[in-house]
């Protein structure tokens, strides 16, 4: 019998809205290369076997986008 490994499956906590968005094979290849090197870095940080599904690795994408180029989402205009 074969050892089970343990695996940490990460998913959103608060899903809001459920949508379906067509893509290139190009932005399809980005996701896949973007999951892998989330899934890579923190299964190394773990110790463990990381599951990220799509949903999860756009939402962190996202938020790092959006932290680097220091946007606004809170929608109050920003005073000058």
């Amino acid at each position: 019998m074969e050892k089970m490994k343990e695996v940490n499956r990460i998913l959103l906590d608060d899903v809001a809205v459920i949508r379906k968005i067509p893509m290139s094979n190009a932005g399809c290849d980005n996701l896949r290369a973007a999951q892998k090197y989330l899934v890579d870095g923190l299964s190394e940080l773990q110790k463990v076997q990381v599951e990220l599904p799509f949903p999860t690795v756009i939402h962190m994408v996202l938020a790092d986008f959006i932290k680097r180029h220091n946007i606004d989402v809170s929608g109050k205009p920003k005073s000058d």
